[in-house]
């Protein structure tokens, strides 16, 4: 399983920034999480706002990452 975020700024210069989580579940396959955070990040970057997107893989508690 895959977690999409995205840490986003509104400056440079920012003394804090966000981060958004999807809370629509997450994505089977790292394709479609990349693909998805990828198009949130372009339209947020649109905006003037700075981001950084990665998706997170997701394992059970106790296995190795």
């Amino acid at each position: 399983m895959w977690l999409a975020a995205i840490l986003h700024c509104v400056t440079l210069e920012s003394t804090t920034c966000d981060i958004m989580i999807r809370t629509g579940g997450t994505f089977d396959t790292k394709p479609a999480c990349v693909k998805s955070v990828t198009k949130m990040g372009e339209l947020l970057s649109n905006e003037k706002i700075y981001v950084v997107t990665h998706c997170f893989e997701l394992k059970a508690l106790g296995e190795s990452v």
